[in-house]
């Protein structure tokens, strides 16, 4: 586990943050996990409150999250594997 100084020099304050919120058993959460995984829940509750002003059905938008969320998790993957190639090349076990 590493810390992150994080720094605001106009205002005089530096602070020592830790990358990890907390940890279950050997699994540890990052903070940037949850700060993405908050802005997605409040992006969701914001296009909700909205879809009868755009008269989107409900149905349709949930069925557009899904698949969305799910495109999202493996591209992202295969973005990170395409630009680390050179370390999962030489470990193809870590690719299944």
């Amino acid at each position: 586990m590493s810390d992150m100084n994080v720094s605001f020099p106009h205002l005089g304050i530096s602070l020592n943050i830790n990358n990890v919120a907390f940890s279950i058993g050997d699994y540890h959460i990052y903070w940037y996990g949850i700060i993405i995984g908050i802005g997605f829940i409040l992006a969701f509750i914001y296009a909700m409150m909205s879809l009868k002003r755009f008269k989107i059905p409900s149905e349709k938008f949930l069925d557009c999250v899904i698949v969305g969320l799910i495109t999202a998790i493996i591209g992202a993957r295969l973005y990170y594997v395409f630009f680390s190639w050179d370390f999962y090349s030489s470990h193809q076990a870590m690719l299944r």
